[in-house]
């Protein structure tokens, strides 16, 4: 069973992100424009799924944990913004 992994294509390293993250075969990749980040989203939670990861900046980040709260859908996220703040104060590479 692949964990769901969408990837924000306007963030400063989306290509590398969904590139690494489909190398990896765990991964049901998918490339999601920011203004339907959380329909996606809330569509895997009321299909079920566990866990989400997101790649992108801080925006999308964020977008993604708002939709999350509350589900007890766990987030991962893949730092692949320009500024990645967010990971950064996490210590997240």
């Amino acid at each position: 069973m692949s964990i769901l992994a969408l990837v924000n294509p306007r963030s400063g390293t989306a290509d590398k992100a969904r590139e690494a993250l489909e190398e990896t075969g765990a991964f049901d990749v998918r490339v999601v424009a920011p203004e339907r980040l959380t329909d996606v989203i809330a569509d895997a939670v009321a299909d079920g799924d566990k866990r989400i990861v997101v790649a992108g900046g801080d925006g999308t980040i964020s977008s993604a944990a708002r939709s999350l709260v509350g589900t007890g859908v766990e987030l991962g996220i893949v730092p692949a913004g320009t500024l990645n703040h967010f990971a950064r104060d996490l210590g997240i590479p």
